[in-house]
C-alpha cells in the first residue's frame, strides 16, 4: 500500500533532537560490593583455620582477613589514581590499632575456600601500606587510605584482564587491639566495598578471542578518545567497542578508518567521532573537512543501546561519512536503542541481509542518506525512528534501495529531506500510519 502522510515540523524539534553530549572516557569512578560469602571471611594466623560464614570479624585477635572483589572492570594499561576500601565497624572503633593492608599477587583471585591457611598462603603483592587510624565511626561506614599503589600492581601483571577478580587483606600488626567489623553474612548492605578512580591510556580488542589483543588503541592526547588507526585494519572475529574512539587526520588530507572483519558491534559506552581539530582538507572541496569511519563485516553489523557515531563536526560542511556494509548474503544491519548517526554521507548496505533501525535511533546526513538492500530481504524503520539530510545549500536525498524487498515504517517514523527517493524498493512499501514525511517524494 503505497501513500504519503506529510506535516511540517518545527525547526525547535530538530535544533532539540540533535543536541548531543559527547560522552569521553578519561577518568573513571567505579564501586565494587562484596557479593557473596566466598568472597570475605578470615584466617586465624595462630592455626591457620579459616571462617567464611561469621557475620562479623576483627582486624586484630590474630585475624588475616579478606575480601575479594569480582568484576573489576580496570582495563589493562590504565593508571589506579585511587582505590579506597570500606568497611562496616560494629564495635572496638576506638581501640588503636596498626593495620597492615595487602593484596593477593594474582591476575585473578580464586573466591576464599574453607581450607586452613587458604588467605595465609597466598602469594602477596610486593606493595603493601600501614596504617594508623583514628578512631572509626561506631555502627558506621570507615574507609582505609589509599591503596591505589597496591592495585596498580595487580592491574600492571601481563595476565591482568578487565573482569577479573582482585582480593585484599588486613591484619593487625601490633597486637594492641583490635576492631570489629561486619561481613556480608550480617547483611548483603554491610558488605565491604572498593571504590576506584582511574583514567585509561589504551584499550585492547581480542577479536577472536584467543587471549591476545588483535587491535590496541591509545588515547595519546589524553582527550578521553582512543584513536583509531588510519587505513584498513583487518582482524578474525568480531570487534566489540564500548569505548569513545576517535577516528585521526592529518594535515592537508582526508583520512578513512576501515573496519573489516566477521562481525562488528558498537554498543552502550562506545562513542566514535572525528578528529576535527587537524586541519584536514579535499583538495577537490576545500570547504569541506573531516574523517570517515567504514565498517564492512563478513557476518552483521549492530550499533546498539545508546551508541553514537558523530561525524558532523561543528558545521554542515565540516563532516566525515559514515558507511556500513555487510558482505554474506542475509548478513544484517541492526541499529537499536537510542542510537545516534551523524555525518555527511550515510550508506547503509546489505546484500540479502535486512537494514533494521529500531526503537528511538536517530541519523542525521548533512548530505545525502542511503539505505540498499542488494539481492533480497526488506529495509525496517520501527518505533520512534527519525531520519533527516538537511545542508544549508544544495538538495539533500534519503534513498531506500531494495531489489527483492519491502520497506516496512511502524510507529511513528519521521523523514525530513529534501528529496525522499522510495523508487528503488520493488515491493511494498508498508505505512501504519504514524509515518511523518516533510520534503519532496518520488515513487510512492
Amino acid at each position: 500500500m503505497r501513500k504519503v502522510s506529510t506535516i511540517l515540523l518545527a525547526a525547535s524539534i530538530w535544533a532539540s533532537l540533535w543536541a548531543v553530549d559527547q560522552a569521553t572516557a578519561g577518568t573513571v569512578t567505579e564501586t565494587f560490593v562484596i557479593r557473596s560469602s566466598h568472597d570475605d571471611g578470615y584466617n586465624k594466623l595462630y592455626n591457620g583455620s579459616a571462617n567464611l560464614t561469621s557475620s562479623y570479624a576483627y582486624i586484630g585477635n590474630g585475624f588475616l582477613i579478606g575480601w575479594r572483589f569480582e568484576g573489576i572492570s580496570i582495563p589493562p594499561g590504565s593508571e589506579v589514581k585511587e582505590a579506597v576500601l570500606e568497611v562496616f565497624c560494629h564495635n572496638g572503633s576506638a581501640a588503636p590499632v596498626t593495620i597492615l593492608y595487602i593484596a593477593e599477587a594474582s591476575d585473578d583471585a580464586n573466591p576464599f575456600s574453607v581450607a586452613s591457611y587458604d588467605l595465609i598462603n597466598r602469594q602477596k603483592t610486593l606493595t603493601s601500606l600501614v596504617d594508623v587510624p583514628e578512631p572509626w565511626l561506631k555502627m558506621g561506614w570507615n574507609a582505609s587510605p589509599d591503596l591505589s599503589s597496591i592495585l596498580q600492581e595487580i592491574i600492571d601483571r601481563p595476565g591482568w584482564r578487565a573482569g577479573n577478580a582482585v582480593a585484599f587483606f588486613a591484619e593487625e600488626i601490633s597486637d594492641a587491639g583490635k576492631r570489629g567489623l561486619y561481613m556480608i553474612e550480617k547483611a548483603d548492605t554491610y558488605a565491604a566495598r572498593l571504590h576506584v578512580t582511574y583514567t585509561v591510556s589504551k584499550i585492547d580488542f581480542d577479536t577472536d578471542g584467543d587471549g591476545d589483543a588483535d587491535i590496541t588503541m591509545k588515547d595519546s592526547d589524553g582527550d578521553g578518545y582512543f584513536e583509531c588507526p588510519v587505513g584498513k585494519t583487518e582482524y578474525a572475529g568480531t570487534l566489540v567497542i564500548d569505548q569513545p574512539l576517535e577516528i585521526m587526520g592529518y594535515p592537508a588530507t582526508r583520512t578513512e578508518t576501515l573496519f573489516k572483519g566477521d562481525g562488528f558491534v558498537l554498543k552502550n559506552g562506545g562513542v566514535i567521532i572525528s578528529d576535527l581539530a587537524s586541519p584536514i582538507v579535499s583538495s577537490a572541496f576545500p570547504e569541506l573537512k573531516g574523517n570517515d569511519l567504514q565498517v564492512v563485516s563478513r557476518d552483521y553489523i549492530w550499533i546498539e543501546y545508546g551508541a553514537k557515531i558523530l561525524l558532523n563536526g561543528e558545521g554542515e560542511f565540516f563532516a566525515g561519512d559514515v558507511y556500513l556494509e555487510t558482505t554474506r548474503p542475509g548478513a544484517d544491519v541492526v541499529v537499536k536503542e537510542e542510537v545516534i548517526i551523524q555525518g555527511r554521507h550515510i550508506d547503509i548496505i546489505t546484500y540479502g541481509g535486512a537494514i533494521s533501525l529500531r526503537r528511538n535511533t536517530s541519523l542525521r546526513a548533512s548530505s545525502h542518506m542511503t539505505f540498499r538492500v542488494e539481492l533480497w530481504d526488506d529495509i525496517h524503520l520501527n518505533r520512534d525512528v527519525t531520519l533527516q539530510a538537511s545542508s544549508v545549500s544544495g538538495d539533500c536525498y534519503i534513498i531506500f534501495t531494495a531489489k527483492d524487498g519491502d520497506l516496512h515504517m511502524n510507529r511513528n517514523i519521521t523523514i525530513n529531506a529534501d528529496v525522499i527517493d522510495f523508487c528503488g524498493i520493488r515491493g511494498n512499501i508498508w505505512d501504519d500510519g504514524t509515518v511523518t514525511v516533510t520534503g519532496r517524494t518520488e515513487c510512492w
